[in-house]
C-alpha cells in the first residue's frame, strides 16, 4: 500500500493498494514487490491468513515492530492490528539508495515479518459444581481452589471473557453477572458499555450483559493482564430470575478466555437448581 497521507500508519480504505506483488514466498522466504516508484509503502499480511487452515493459523507476530527504515535485516517489522492482520510501518524507497547509497541500488530486502507459535491461554481451577437456590442470591461460579488464568502474553488486550449457558438453558430465567463485593468494580452496573475494573484499573467493557444466559466482557486495555482476568473470572455469578417456578434442570455454564490472538481456553461449571416450596397464593374467585 502507498502510505497516502504519510502518517506511517496503515489506514484501511485510505492507503492505496499497489498491485503486482507476489502472494507466496520464493525458496528464500522473500515476497517480491517490483516496479515500485519512489515513495513510502506499507506492507500488509491480511487477517484471513490467520484463519483456521491457512498459512499462519495459530501463529502471532513477534513483539516489536521497529521502523523498517532502519534497514536492519532479520528484525521483525510487523505489528498485529485488530481486523487488519499484520502491517509494517512505512518504508521509504528512493532510487540508488536501497538499502545503501550506490548507483543501481534499488532493491531493499530488509523489511521482515516474524511469527511464533501462540500457545492458548490456560484457564484452570474453575470446573466444578455449584448450587443456586430459588429466590436466593447469585452464586459464584468459582469454587476453591480459585480459578487462574495464565498466558505467555503480558496482556490479553483485544481478547474477551465469555460466560454462556450451554446446556439446559432457559433464556427467560438464566442470568450471568459479575460480583462486585471484591476487587472487581463496574462503572455502570451490568449494562452494556459498563467498564470493568480490577483493583480500580480498567481492563474491559461489557458488550453482552448476561441476561438470557450470555455474558461477554471485551478486554480492551493493556491492563488486562492474565492475573487481572483471573480476578474477573473468579467474580462471575449465576442467578435465576424466575422466583415462582424456575426450571430445575442442571445448567452447564461455559466460561471462555480469549487472548485476542486466536488462542482460547474454556472450562464448564455445572449449576444445580434447588427449588423452594412456595406458599400458596389465594386468587380472587
Amino acid at each position: 500500500y502507498v502510505d497516502t497521507n504519510d502518517n506511517n500508519v496503515f489506514d484501511d480504505g485510505l492507503d492505496q493498494f499497489v498491485a503486482g506483488g507476489t502472494d507466496t514466498t520464493d525458496a528464500n522466504g522473500f515476497y517480491s514487490f517490483e516496479g515500485l516508484a519512489e515513495g513510502s509503502y506499507i506492507v500488509q499480511i491480511e487477517e484471513a491468513e490467520f484463519n483456521v487452515g491457512e498459512a499462519l493459523d495459530g501463529l502471532i507476530s513477534i513483539a516489536g515492530n521497529p521502523d523498517p527504515d532502519n534497514n536492519l535485516d532479520n528484525d521483525d517489522n510487523g505489528e498485529r492490528v485488530l481486523a487488519a492482520g499484520v502491517v509494517s510501518q512505512a518504508i521509504d524507497l528512493d532510487y540508488d539508495t536501497e538499502p545503501t547509497p550506490g548507483a543501481g541500488n534499488d532493491t531493499n530486502n530488509t523489511l521482515d515479518f516474524g511469527f511464533i507459535d501462540n500457545p492458548p491461554p490456560d484457564l484452570t481451577g474453575l470446573a466444578g459444581t455449584v448450587t443456586f437456590t430459588e429466590d436466593g442470591p447469585a452464586v459464584l461460579l468459582d469454587t476453591a481452589p480459585p480459578a487462574d488464568v495464565t498466558d505467555d502474553q503480558t496482556s490479553l488486550n483485544g481478547g474477551s471473557v465469555t460466560a454462556s449457558v450451554t446446556n439446559n438453558g432457559v433464556a427467560a430465567e438464566d442470568v450471568l453477572a459479575i460480583d462486585t463485593s471484591g476487587v472487581v468494580t463496574l462503572s455502570a452496573g451490568m449494562t452494556v458499555g459498563s467498564i470493568v475494573s480490577v483493583n480500580s484499573v480498567a481492563i474491559g467493557t461489557i458488550s453482552s450483559n448476561g441476561v438470557n444466559g450470555d455474558l461477554v466482557i471485551d478486554l480492551d486495555t493493556d491492563d488486562a493482564t492474565p492475573a487481572a482476568v483471573a480476578e474477573l473470572v473468579r467474580a462471575l455469578t449465576y442467578s435465576n430470575s424466575d422466583t415462582g417456578n424456575p426450571s430445575n434442570l442442571q445448567r452447564t455454564v461455559t466460561v471462555t478466555v480469549d487472548d485476542g490472538l486466536t488462542g482460547t481456553d474454556s472450562e464448564d461449571v455445572l449449576v444445580n437448581i434447588t427449588l423452594q416450596n412456595d406458599a400458596p397464593v389465594l386468587a380472587d374467585a
